[in-house]
């Protein structure tokens, strides 16, 4: 039989008749839809598909095992219905998979926030003893909860908390305790928000919440300073040491043919004047010379120098 409830909740009791026991009896299951979403649970009751009333759900004739049955199943409705509407009424909506663990008995707390992220970390782990995810990443998720559950200490003085808590404010609370607290730099928090908004999908697609809680948050990665040189510095850079060696080396000669007798400085010294000369030049369009990119250009000059002298 159908109950329809506010035009997104309906409860279905039926048999399965693919699975006959050997008595030739078969298992009643119910089906809970709510905004078109089914979860279906067993009933723990056995019925003979003849005698089973297709159109209201029951048993049919007044036999003892009839009324019976018939009184059990009517229990389960009442039981599914109160669980609905206490949910509306408490937490202003209610999802199957809610209903569902609901009735079945399982803890309050048993789609908890961080049952469900350590639940994750221990499938990620399987993967990654497959090879099929890695073991940084891994990492990163063990960070992040271990820091999810100390906010929660902390902030809340729990152990744990439902899904229904994870809302925007509190994402946003455990941004500022990334920053604060740990001492998370601005790329380090959105790296670290990464784990926590896979877990809210998992909580979606399991019926757990029904809005992400994710969507008023914002957070996006800054750019830092590279570290390291495009192909067009790096020919820029190139062209000017051509010109400059040349120049450089023009001079030397001029200097050797006038100064008789005085000796040359040695060859480090000399590449070591032509790199700053190099770096000066490009100072306006590349780099400084001091900053940190100017010190990835000495060095990467002086690899090349050295490594085609043979030095």
């Amino acid at each position: 039989m159908e109950t329809l409830k506010r035009s997104t909740f309906k409860l279905l009791l039926y048999f399965k008749k693919n699975e006959p026991k050997k008595n030739g009896n078969v298992p009643v299951m119910g089906r809970i839809t709510i905004d078109g979403t089914p979860k279906t649970f067993g009933t723990k009751l056995e019925i003979d598909p003849i005698s089973w009333d297709l159109k209201h759900g029951r048993v049919l004739g007044k036999s003892s095992l009839a009324l019976s049955t018939n009184q059990k199943l009517d229990k389960i409705r009442v039981r599914i219905n109160k669980i609905y509407d206490d949910m509306l009424k408490d937490e202003g909506f209610a999802t199957a998979q809610k209903v569902k663990l609901s009735f079945l008995g399982v803890g309050v707390m048993e789609d908890s926030l961080l049952k469900v992220f350590k639940k994750n970390n221990e499938d990620f782990e399987k993967m990654v003893a497959k090879g099929e995810r890695s073991q940084s990443t891994y990492y990163k998720y063990k960070i992040v909860y271990n820091h999810l559950k100390e906010f929660i200490t902390c902030r809340y003085y729990r152990d744990d908390m439902a899904f229904r808590e994870l809302t925007c404010d509190f994402i946003r609370e455990f941004d500022l305790f990334l920053r604060v607290d740990k001492g998370c730099t601005h790329n380090t928090v959105w790296v670290y928000t990464m784990p926590l908004y896979r877990v809210a999908e998992i909580a979606i697609k399991n019926g757990l919440i029904r809005r992400n809680p994710f969507e008023d948050y914002e957070i996006s990665m800054k750019e830092n300073d590279r570290s390291y040189l495009l192909k067009e510095q790096v020919e820029t850079v190139l062209f000017q040491l051509v010109h400059s060696w040349r120049k450089q080396a023009h001079k030397q000669g001029t200097f050797s043919r006038r100064m008789v007798g005085v000796p040359r400085p040695p060859l480090w010294y000399q590449i070591h004047c032509i790199l700053l000369n190099c770096i000066s030049r490009t100072k306006g369009t590349l780099v400084g010379i001091g900053s940190p990119r100017g010190t990835l250009v000495y060095k990467f000059l002086v690899a090349c120098f050295f490594g085609k002298a043979g030095v």
